[in-house]
């Protein structure tokens, strides 16, 4: 992971997707300029999924942004779930549930698929959130497993991307059901412990560890199979 690239997003820059997976990093919020090199895709799904780096529209497309902590250089680089152990390190009993699938997942082409469908469902669901008279992540309607039903006002043929993230999140519900869409809600937007998602299903924390693997290998599933994932601004290469 190179500290100089993660330096250049905490101080104001962004990352764009290119067509081969992998992050071009830019120092500013204007595409136009050169950008300061690339990151991997799975180093970017790393930060993603640690809630260290967020979806913004910009001109209508999506960039991600730093919106973590002040950035503490991993004591180990080269695998991509170095910063996992890191944070682990920083927060012992602290660790998101989401982490713990997402490292106990020993196939590396499984762990950023797994990834990649926590990336796009906390990407829905900032989206969903970003349309008129909304501030932030509709946090109650996720945890409550209702439907999103989000998007600008008046948008009814589902042009603005706040409307198709809602859709998509309706349909993510649909073919996952309540209960599965209530845990990827707590398991990826509250970024729960094991122990509160255990409390929280009424089972012991290895049942609920196993309940949330089934419920993001299900997610990844049904978003390469029946839902379209999240527009991204996608560079060529």
């Amino acid at each position: 992971m190179s500290e100089r690239l993660v330096r250049a997003l905490q101080k104001g820059g962004c990352a764009a997707k290119l067509a081969d997976g992998a992050y071009q990093i830019w120092r500013q919020r204007d595409l136009r300029r050169r950008p300061a090199g690339c990151l991997s895709g799975a180093e970017v799904e790393t930060l993603r999924v640690q809630g260290r780096l967020s979806v913004l529209l910009l001109e209508n497309r999506q960039v991600l942004v730093w919106t973590g902590p002040a950035y503490m250089p991993p004591t180990t680089s080269g695998a991509p779930d170095a910063l996992m152990h890191t944070a682990e390190a920083e927060a012992p009993g602290h660790v998101s549930l989401l982490q713990r699938v997402l490292k106990r997942l020993e196939d590396t082409v499984q762990q950023t698929r797994v990834a990649e469908a926590a990336f796009d469902f906390r990407a829905d669901c900032e989206l969903a959130s970003q349309s008129a008279g909304v501030s932030g992540m509709n946090w109650t309607a996720l945890s409550a497993g209702t439907r999103i039903d989000g998007g600008a006002p008046g948008d009814r043929m589902g042009t603005n991307p706040s409307t198709r993230a809602a859709r998509r999140l309706d349909q993510l519900q649909d073919r996952l059901g309540g209960d599965t869409f209530r845990v990827l809600g707590r398991l990826i937007v509250d970024e729960v412990t094991r122990n509160a998602m255990a409390r929280h299903l009424g089972v012991k924390p290895a049942t609920a560890e196993k309940i949330a693997e089934c419920a993001l290998l299900d997610l990844a599933e049904t978003y390469d199979q029946s839902v379209r994932r999240p527009d991204r601004l996608r560079l060529s290469s």
